[in-house]
């Protein structure tokens, strides 16, 4: 289980990807990149998806490189 306290923060691909939208991802996971500012937390972030979908949507993001703690 994921920490609510943990912050996480775009990496310089995803801020890139924030503004190209090369990736072309999906409407949930563009939300949460563009949220990610390094001063908002897991807990902060979940407000703004589906339920328990926050872990699996960090995940996601952490294997294309867009985000990191």
């Amino acid at each position: 289980m994921m920490n609510p306290n943990t912050i996480y923060r775009k990496t310089e691909a995803g801020v890139a990807e924030v503004q190209s939208r090369a990736l072309g991802l999906r409407a949930e996971l563009r939300r949460l990149l563009i949220l990610m500012d390094g001063t908002a937390t897991v807990a902060k972030l979940a407000t703004f998806v589906r339920g328990a979908e926050i872990e699996i949507l960090i995940a996601e993001l952490e294997r294309h490189g867009l985000a990191v703690t």
